[in-house]
C-alpha cells in the first residue's frame, strides 16, 4: 500500500477522474439531489400554472366605512383611490427605461398629462410583449356600502359567521372603520380580526396625516397642492463616478444610473455563489470521507492510488455535484442574461457589455476557483481526522465561522467598497475570495488585484501541502483529533504521555 504511493510521477488525471466520478454519481444517484435539482423547475411549473389560473394568493380586502361625521367617510375612499392612481403611474413611468433613453423624458411626461393607462397602451405598441411580463399595481382594498348601520350589527360579518353579497361573490368582511366624533374632531377606530396585517388602519393614518399637513399648511396661507408641486420641482443630486473625467469633459459627463450599479449586484451574487458552493460541497466532503474512512475504503483505494489522487478526485467530485445541484439556476439565470443580450434595448445591452469586461469576469473565475479549492482542502483534511459525525461537526465549526465571516465582509463591502477594513479583507487569504469580488465593481487598484491573487495562491498551495499531511496521517494512522493532541503534547509541550 505504501508502495504505491511512494511511486514518483505526478498524479494521473483518470485516477482523479474515477475518483470524482464515483462520488459524483453517488450522490446523483439519491433522492436528495434530485428533488434540490427539480425544485426550481417545478417551482416555476407552479408559479406559471397559478399566474395563469384564478387563484390569488392575496386577494383584496373587503372593507366598509361607517362615518358618523359625514365628511371624511367619502374623502378616505377618494384619497385611496387618488393613491392607486398615482402606484400605477409610477410603475409605468419607471418601465421607461424599455425606451431610447430620447424619448424616456416625453413618455413620462404623457404618463403625467393622460394617465397610466394611456402610457401602458404606448408601451404595448412598441413592445407588445410588455404586458404579459409586467403586472401594474391592482387595488388592495375593496369598499362595499355597509351591511349594517351600527357596530353590533357588523359583528356576525367581521366574526365571519355572515358572508357579504357583492355581485355573484360571497366574500367575508375584513374590517369596518368607524369614524366618531365631529368633522373638526374625529375619533377614527379600525375593527378587524387581523389586526396584525391591517392596510386599511395605514391608509387611515396616511389619510390623517395628510389632513394635518393640510390643515399647518393653509394656517400660514399655503396649499397643499403647492407643496406637493413645489417638491415635485426640487433639486436632486445627481451621483457621478470620477471614472467618467477619463476621456471627457465635466459637462458631458453622464450620472449614475441603475446600470451602473449593476455590477455591484452581480459581484454580491457571485460572492454569494461561492459561499453556496462551498457550503454544498462541505457536507458531501465530510460524510464520504468519514464513511470511506470507518469502512476501510480509503486503505482499498490506497493500493492503487495516490493520496494527492484522492484529494483531487474528491475536490473535483465535490465541485461537480455542486454545479450539478445549481444547475437550474445557473442556467435561469444565464438564458435571462442571453436573451436580454440578444433582444434587450441596444442601450442597455452595450451598457451592460461595457459594465462586464472580459477581464472582471476572469478574475472573478480565478477568485471562485481558488477560494473553492481553499476551503475544500482543509474540509477534506479534517474528514480524514474526524471519527464520527460528531467529530466532523465539531471540527468543521472554525470553518464556518470563517465563511459566515465571509458573508460580513460581502454585506459590509457592498455599502463600503472603500473601506480599510474591505481593502484587508479582499488581500488577506481567508476572506480575499469573498471581498475582492465586491470591490471588482469598483475598480480597484491592479497592484492589489494582482498581490490578492499571489497571496491566495500562496496560501492554496501551502494549504493543499499541510492538508495532504494531515490527509495521510489522519487515513493511515486511523487517528483523529485525540493523536493531535497527543502531538502537541509530546512535541510541543514536551510533556510525557
Amino acid at each position: 500500500m505504501m508502495a504505491a504511493n511512494a511511486r514518483p510521477g505526478l498524479p494521473k488525471f483518470s485516477r482523479i477522474w474515477l475518483i470524482a466520478m464515483r462520488d459524483f454519481m453517488g450522490y446523483v444517484k439519491t433522492w436528495g439531489f434530485w428533488l434540490s435539482f427539480l425544485f426550481p423547475i417545478i417551482g416555476m411549473g407552479l408559479g406559471f400554472m397559478f399566474s395563469n389560473s384564478d387563484f390569488d394568493f392575496s386577494p383584496p380586502r373587503y372593507e366598509t366605512v361607517i362615518d358618523q361625521t359625514g365628511v371624511h367617510g367619502e374623502a378616505i375612499k377618494s384619497f385611496y383611490a387618488a393613491e392607486q392612481a398615482e402606484q400605477k403611474a409610477e410603475a409605468v413611468k419607471a418601465l421607461a427605461t424599455l425606451l431610447p433613453e430620447a424619448e424616456r423624458e416625453a413618455f413620462r411626461a404623457q404618463v403625467d398629462a393622460e394617465g397610466a393607462d394611456a402610457g401602458f397602451a404606448t408601451l404595448q405598441t412598441r413592445y407588445p410583449g410588455v404586458a404579459d411580463s409586467m403586472e401594474l399595481p391592482t387595488a388592495s382594498l375593496i369598499f362595499i356600502d355597509p351591511p349594517a348601520s351600527t357596530l353590533s350589527e357588523l359583528a356576525p360579518y367581521l366574526d365571519g359567521d355572515r358572508r357579504l353579497s357583492v355581485g355573484d361573490k360571497t366574500p367575508k368582511l375584513n374590517g369596518a372603520i368607524i369614524i366618531r366624533g365631529t368633522a373638526d374632531n374625529p375619533d377614527p377606530q379600525y375593527w378587524s380580526k387581523n389586526f396584525n396585517n391591517a392596510p386599511a388602519e395605514r391608509l387611515i393614518n396616511r389619510y390623517f396625516r395628510d389632513i394635518t399637513k393640510r390643515n399647518y399648511l393653509e394656517a400660514g396661507g399655503l396649499s397643499a397642492e403647492g407643496y406637493d408641486e413645489a417638491m415635485r420641482g426640487r433639486t436632486r443630486v445627481d451621483v457621478f463616478d470620477p471614472a467618467e473625467l477619463s476621456g471627457t469633459t465635466e459637462d458631458d459627463a453622464v450620472a449614475v444610473s441603475m446600470l451602473d450599479r449593476l455590477p455591484f449586484f452581480a459581484s454580491i451574487g457571485l460572492a454569494f455563489f461561492l459561499l453556496m458552493t462551498i457550503f454544498a460541497g462541505a457536507f458531501m466532503l465530510l460524510t464520504s470521507m468519514i464513511e470511506e474512512k470507518m469502512n476501510k475504503l480509503l486503505e482499498m483505494m490506497l493500493a492503487s492510488t495516490r493520496f494527492s489522487e484522492i484529494m483531487l478526485g474528491k475536490m473535483l467530485g465535490a465541485a461537480m455535484l455542486t454545479l450539478a445541484s445549481l444547475a437550474p439556476y445557473i442556467i435561469l439565470v444565464l438564458g435571462g442574461l442571453i436573451g436580454f443580450l440578444i433582444f434587450g434595448n441596444p442601450e442597455q445591452v452595450a451598457a451592460i457589455r461595457e459594465a462586464f469586461p472580459v477581464s472582471t469576469i476572469l478574475i472573478s473565475l480565478i477568485f471562485l476557483v481558488l477560494g473553492y479549492v481553499f476551503y475544500a482542502a482543509i474540509l477534506i483534511a479534517l474528514g480524514a481526522l474526524a471519527q464520527s459525525m460528531q467529530d466532523a461537526q465539531t471540527l468543521s465549526l472554525p470553518i464556518m465561522l470563517m465563511m459566515f465571516m465571509g458573508i460580513g465582509v460581502i454585506m459590509f463591502g457592498f455599502n463600503a467598497p472603500d473601506s480599510p477594513i474591505v481593502t484587508f479583507a479582499s488581500i488577506f487569504p481567508l476572506t480575499s475570495p469573498f471581498a475582492m469580488m465586491i470591490r471588482l465593481a469598483s475598480d480597484p487598484p491592479l497592484w492589489q488585484v494582482l498581490l490578492s491573487i499571489t497571496l491566495l495562491a500562496i496560501c492554496v498551495v501551502g494549504t493543499m501541502w499541510i492538508c495532504a499531511r494531515i490527509f495521510r496521517f489522519g487515513v493511515l494512522s486511523g487517528s483523529g483529533v485525540g493523536a493531535i493532541k497527543n502531538w502537541f503534547n509530546r512535541v510541543v509541550l514536551r510533556k510525557s504521555a
